[in-house]
C-alpha cells in the first residue's frame, strides 16, 4: 500500500490541511493519506494538548468524507517527539510500499534544521505541495514536487487570532463541524489557557 502522512500541530486544523490531502490524493497516486497530529513540539511552542487536537482532526476527517483521509493518533501511541522517530517506527510497523511525508515549499525553508534530516529522507520521500507567496527554492534528493496542486492561503496561527478576536470569518476557513467544537469547548479565547492547560508542541 502507498501511504503519505500529513503531519502538523493542527491547531487547529483547517480546510488548507484537508486540501492539501486531497491534492496528494489527486496527484501523487497513493492509496492512503494519513493526517496525523504531533504529539509534542521541539521548539516549546504553546497548542492544545493532543486529545483536543486529535478530536479535531477526526470531525474534520469525518466531514470530508472521503475514506482515504485517515485521522491517526500514531504519534501518540509511540510517543514520538521527531518526525524520524515516527518514520522509523511507522516503517518498521507497517512496512508500506511508500512511504511519504506532505511538507509545503515553505516548509523547505528550514528543512535542513530537521533531526537527522538525511535518515528521514531514507525512510520516506517527501511529497512536496506548493504554497502561495513560496516558490520552490530546491527539490531535496528523490522528493516529488506536486507542481499542478493547489493550496489555500490560510495559516493556523492567523485563524487562532481570528478566534481570540472573535473574528467569525476564521468560520469560512474551518470545518464547520471543527469550528463548532471549538467555540462549545471556548479553546481560543482571550482566557482559554485558564481553561484548558495548553502544552509544547513540535512537528520536526
Amino acid at each position: 500500500m502507498k501511504i503519505a502522512i500529513l503531519g502538523g500541530s493542527f491547531n487547529p486544523i483547517h480546510k488548507g490541511h484537508i486540501k492539501n490531502a486531497e491534492e496528494v490524493l489527486k496527484y501523487a497516486k497513493v492509496d492512503r493519506v494519513l493526517l496525523m497530529p504531533c504529539y509534542k513540539h521541539a521548539f516549546g511552542k504553546k497548542i492544545l494538548p493532543f486529545e483536543q487536537r486529535m478530536e479535531m482532526t477526526k470531525l474534520a476527517v469525518e466531514e470530508n468524507g472521503n475514506p482515504r483521509l485517515i485521522a491517526s493518533d500514531y504519534e501518540k501511541q509511540i510517543k514520538s517527539t521527531y518526525s524520524v522517530e515516527m518514520a522509523r517506527a511507522f516503517a518498521k510497523d507497517y512496512g508500506p510500499e511508500f512511504l511519504g511525508l506532505i511538507v509545503g515549499t515553505d516548509v523547505l525553508l528550514t528543512f535542513y534544521k530537521w533531526r537527522y534530516v538525511n535518515e528521514l529522507m531514507k525512510i520516506m520521500r517527501l511529497v512536496i505541495v506548493p504554497r502561495p507567496g513560496y516558490p520552490l527554492s530546491y527539490l531535496p534528493k528523490d522528493a516529488i514536487y506536486l507542481e499542478h496542486a493547489r493550496s489555500l492561503p490560510i495559516a493556523s496561527s492567523e485563524l487562532r487570532e481570528m478566534l481570540v478576536a472573535r473574528d467569525n470569518i476564521a468560520k469560512h476557513f474551518i470545518p464547520k463541524s471543527v469550528f463548532a467544537h471549538i467555540k462549545k469547548n471556548n479553546l481560543y479565547s482571550e482566557n482559554a489557557e485558564n481553561k484548558i492547560k495548553m502544552v509544547s508542541e513540535v512537528r520536526i
